[in-house]
């Protein structure tokens, strides 16, 4: 059974996800924690698998407790369950480790396929997210370096396969979560391929990421 800690200083919330996670989802919620400081404690005394991370809380927010987690327990999955995805908090929290981003209003059943994945090695982003990241890296200037690459160049849903190429998805987790075909995702590969002049998906990733961490 699948275990997990709710990190998140509404108790209500806290409450619902348990009862959300326990019925329908057939998962172990082993505790739950007020903020980040107060998760890093319980960890402490507790083996889990997964946190589902609040990310604006009182005491210790969840951009500041994701290192010390990862740093502690680097093969514990972190979603992170949130209201905001504005570029600063979206940025921050893939950049420190976070395993998946979801917002507090998504449906049920996303939450729990969500935290299934992530433990599969899936990185799993919120649609909205993910269009938020997008339009963040289409937004950016080249940056005349030597190697650089132009991703403003590439289309919203080109950026949308990128950004989910670069969180380590496979082609068939790609085509999962843009209800696209296998066959339209390599379609996609190629064309960003011929268009930022690579040849392969590990330069592809590293360069995406470089970009990303420029915010």
């Amino acid at each position: 059974m699948i275990k997990v800690l709710l990190v998140d200083d509404d108790t209500e919330l806290m409450d619902n996800l348990e009862l959300i996670l326990t019925y329908q989802g057939k998962m172990s919620v082993v505790g739950k924690a007020t903020d980040g400081k107060d998760a890093l404690e319980q960890l402490k005394h507790m083996k889990t698998d997964v946190i589902l991370l609040d990310l604006n809380m009182k005491g210790m927010g969840g951009i500041d407790a994701i290192p010390y987690i990862k740093k502690s327990y680097p093969n514990l999955k972190i979603m992170v369950l949130t209201t905001f995805y504005d570029d600063h908090y979206i940025t921050e929290a893939i950049k420190k480790g976070a395993d998946g981003y979801l917002l507090k209003d998504s449906n049920p059943e996303n939450i729990i396929d969500g935290v299934k994945h992530i433990l599969t090695g899936q990185s799993i982003l919120d649609n909205k997210v993910m269009n938020q990241l997008a339009k963040m890296m289409l937004s950016k200037k080249e940056v005349k370096q030597e190697h650089s690459l132009n991703f403003s160049q590439l289309t919203k849903r080109e950026m949308e396969v990128c950004t989910l190429l670069s969180e380590g998805n496979t082609n068939s987790a790609i085509a999962t979560q843009l209800y696209i075909s296998q066959g339209t995702v390599k379609n996609y590969i190629s064309s960003i391929y011929d268009k930022l002049e690579i040849r392969d998906r590990a330069t592809l990733v590293v360069k995406l990421r470089e970009c990303l961490n420029k915010n």
